[in-house]
């Protein structure tokens, strides 16, 4: 429950990620899951 009131109070007034941050992390989760095509 702290943690959850936590997390919200710090996305309140953090600002969000770049479209190309978002973009990069999705991709690396990509290849952690899924492998890399070498």
């Amino acid at each position: 429950l702290i943690n959850t009131a936590v997390a919200i109070s710090v996305s309140a007034v953090t600002p969000s990620p770049s479209r190309e941050t978002i973009e990069r992390v999705h991709g690396e989760l990509e290849r952690f899951v899924y492998g890399t095509e070498e």
